[in-house]
């Protein structure tokens, strides 16, 4: 399925009471990208029309999936909408925000090298906003939040498809190997650890939570040693020696203490003086 031949690069187009929201799309992706399955889900405050030229989705021939009002009392909605894959891999899109009434709006994207691609027109004028946007590498769904006057007044949850493989397919093929694996290897290791093991007739739809379980506590391991290598326990260790006394560099009271009960080791000088042939020395280690 090709994107329709119109003319236009525009990809998706949204309407409220208060805000316009525009997204183009300068290279057309066509083949066999087309052939898998996306959504697109928007949920917001007077929600007025949803434009989608590849498809011809258009606001009036939706059917909510659910309705009300939010907790200021305006009328909020939802929709999901199945369409052909839209949103690329390393692809530039426009994004162009207004406001209808001029009032003040922004732009958010968990991704912060997204995020600050889109910002004001005119610097001092934040009723419209723009932007060239690139998601990269990443696959998988991403949201755009519009706030008016720092509300959230309308969320976009779009799809970004890679431009290599079909991810859901090879993705769910690829974790369903390492989930095997991993199983069997954990199982494995069990039946060597307790001879008594043995698989009952009920397995797990997780393949993988023997796994997670081993990494949990892995984990929690390697946090403990890490923080025993930042923070040792240690404390100072003094030890006394005896060694001759030119050679007693550092003495306390316990060498006093230790001469005067090995009057022995005490000599007299010529003087008088008494100086000591051997000394305790005081040696600190640090343990």
């Amino acid at each position: 399925m090709d994107l329709l031949p119109t003319g236009s690069d525009k990809v998706l187009e949204i309407h409220t009471s208060e805000v316009n929201i525009v997204i183009k799309a300068k290279k057309v992706w066509s083949g066999t990208y087309l052939e898998q399955s996306s959504s697109i889900a928007v949920a917001g405050v007077h929600l007025k029309k949803i434009h989608i030229p590849a498809v011809e989705v258009h606001g009036e021939y939706l059917e909510s999936e659910s309705a009300g009002d939010d907790k200021d009392g305006a009328e909020y909605a939802q929709y999901e909408i199945t369409v052909s894959p839209l949103f690329f891999e390393q692809t530039d899109y426009e994004i162009i925000i207004k406001s209808v009434s001029g009032g003040r709006v922004s732009f958010w994207n968990e991704n912060y090298r997204i995020r600050e691609k889109v910002g004001p027109v005119i610097d001092g004028d934040e009723s419209l906003l723009s932007g060239v946007i690139n998601f990269g590498n990443m696959v998988g769904y991403s949201d755009f939040e519009i706030y008016l006057e720092d509300r959230k007044h309308v969320t976009i949850r779009v799809e970004v498809f890679p431009t290599k493989i079909s991810y859901k397919e090879d993705y769910q093929m690829m974790t369903d190997d390492i989930s095997e694996m991993a199983c069997e290897v954990l199982i494995d290791f069990m039946q060597k650890t307790y001879q008594m093991f043995s698989q009952g007739e009920k397995q797990t739809t997780v393949l993988a939570v023997y796994f997670r379980i081993l990494s949990t506590v892995f984990e929690h391991y390697m946090n403990e040693v890490n923080r025993i290598l930042s923070e040792p326990y240690h404390r100072l260790i003094t030890e006394h020696e005896v060694v001759p006394e030119h050679k007693a560099g550092k003495t306390d009271r316990a060498s006093e203490r230790w001469l005067m009960r090995h009057q022995k080791y005490v000599a007299y000088s010529s003087g008088g003086d008494q100086c000591g042939k051997s000394a305790c020395r005081k040696k600190a280690d640090n343990l």
